[in-house]
């Protein structure tokens, strides 16, 4: 019978989806970076590039595993990028003054980048390197390994005063950080 009084059918949807993967899957930064250090074996530059809200404390850790064991020297591309006040700047007629609704942002990912550091870091890469952060592909668009965690990963870390990208925002409403990720940061 059915427990739903506004279906005339029983709901086929399913609550807990789940995806298998093929292949293996790895664990921790060692095994990760030894995973990727093999399947790069001879790259010049590896690039990890990454979504923003992935902590780059950790994805420099994983850089660095990976430059240890290939002989080469990470970069954080993060270091090129605009400073808060700037880039606060730049966003805010997106992020209104609701607490909830903004406007879709047209930035890419070179906007947030001042362009002079940027080509200073390019210019002064070793000939190994495993550059990471959040515009990695701007350095070079080969060898990318692309990090990612879910939306809703996200929104708890924004709940537990995480930041969003280059911002100082800890203890600001949940909702104007989600609202800083939907409109500008996700796009």
């Amino acid at each position: 019978m059915n427990q739903n009084k506004y279906l005339s059918f029983v709901s086929e949807y399913d609550k807990e989806p789940k995806t298998f993967a093929k292949g293996n899957g790895f664990v921790g930064h060692p095994a990760i970076a030894e995973t990727i250090a093999k399947r790069f074996s001879g790259a010049p530059i590896i690039v990890l590039e990454k979504y923003p809200g992935i902590r780059q404390e950790t994805l420099r850790r994983l850089a660095e595993a990976i430059a240890s064991k290939i002989g080469a020297v990470a970069f954080d591309v993060e270091e090129a990028a605009k400073g808060e006040s700037e880039i606060q700047e730049m966003i805010q007629n997106y992020l209104t003054d609701d607490r909830v609704f903004g406007v879709m942002s047209h930035f890419h990912v070179e906007d947030f980048y001042d362009e002079k550091k940027l080509e200073n870091l390019k210019a002064n890469l070793p000939s190994k390197a495993v550059v990471y952060g959040f515009g990695a592909s701007l350095v070079s668009e080969e060898n990318v390994v692309y990090v990612e965690l879910d939306r809703w990963e996200m929104q708890l870390r924004f709940r537990n005063k995480e930041t969003n990208w280059h911002a100082s925002n800890e203890n600001e409403d949940p909702l104007k950080k989600f609202k800083r990720g939907y409109f500008v940061e996700w796009r």
